[in-house]
């Protein structure tokens, strides 16, 4: 009650090359290549252990999920105190949002990430499932190409966000190896 609210597009392209989310409220939208995001978190979580294997592929899911966490990592301090609406076309993400549980090992590192980003900066996300055909912003800044993807951002309004760096800072957090704390505790 009271909390302002974000609504946050993700989206994922079928070729898995690019990621792209929009967050209508405060105007940005993190557009990218998804290996270095992918990459980066395939080498901690199998250096790591944890069950997932070195040679995992991205699976399209993975990848949206992947990309709310790199907008929610470069967006936490904006975000704090907020309530977020993640809206996506993946059913899988929307359930692993929604239930905080996956059968996929990557999900479920890529969870304990949101549940210390929500933690951390006192934001919580919501899921809602919304059909491909409403997607099409999102959609598109993942399937047009550079030249129409900076038209839609300049139309829209849109700051292009850079990510890696926040993506980078809360992988290199190793998050399964703390304890969960807040300030003032021991």
């Amino acid at each position: 009650p009271g909390a302002a609210a974000s609504v946050v597009w993700v989206t994922g392209d079928a070729t898995l090359e690019r990621i792209a989310c929009v967050d209508w409220t405060n105007r940005t939208a993190l557009v990218d290549s998804v290996q270095p995001y992918f990459g980066a978190l395939q080498e901690l979580a199998a250096t790591a252990g944890g069950g997932v294997p070195p040679d995992e592929p991205v699976i399209i899911a993975i990848a949206e999920l992947i990309t709310y966490l790199a907008l929610a990592a470069a967006s936490a301090e904006e975000w704090a105190g907020r309530l977020i609406l993640y809206t996506g076309d993946n059913m899988n993400v929307f359930q692993w949002v929604e239930s905080r549980g996956a059968g996929n090992p990557l999900a479920r590192w890529l969870l304990r990430i949101l549940g210390a980003l929500e933690a951390t900066h006192a934001f919580r996300t919501l899921s809602a499932y919304c059909r491909t055909y409403h997607n099409v912003t999102a959609d598109s800044l993942t399937r047009d190409q550079e030249a129409e993807v900076s038209e839609l951002l300049e139309r829209h309004q849109l700051t292009l966000l850079d990510a890696k760096p926040d993506w980078a800072f809360y992988l290199d957090r190793d998050w399964t190896k703390r304890v969960l704390a807040w300030q003032g505790q021991h």
